[in-house]
């Protein structure tokens, strides 16, 4: 069974995650993001270190197609129900770091 790599962590303590999941959006990025939508390319972010989406909800709300991945266990209140990671098992370097993600 894989253990969560901030186990005991000011990261996963659930203080720290309070506090993440109540906290206002970044007023700087949230403006930068209104602005960068406007552009033809598409609307697409990865919020690497996303905590509990205090950044990542708002930006899907403001009509961005949001993925978001953090580290931290408890940080992850939503679980995907469906994962494809195809074409990346090669990236392993033994069957065990396979198997344990």
């Amino acid at each position: 069974m894989p253990v969560d790599p901030l186990a005991g962590s000011t990261w996963s303590a659930p203080s720290t995650v309070a506090g993440f999941t109540q906290s206002a959006p970044n007023a700087v990025l949230m403006a930068f993001a209104e602005v960068e939508l406007k552009r033809p390319e598409g609307a697409r972010a990865l919020d690497i270190g996303c905590g509990a989406g205090r950044n990542a909800l708002p930006l899907a709300r403001m009509g961005w197609s949001v993925v978001g991945n953090d580290l931290s266990w408890p940080m992850r209140d939503r679980r995907f129900d469906f994962v494809v990671a195809y074409g990346i098992w090669n990236l392993a370097r033994t069957a065990a770091q396979f198997r344990n993600g």
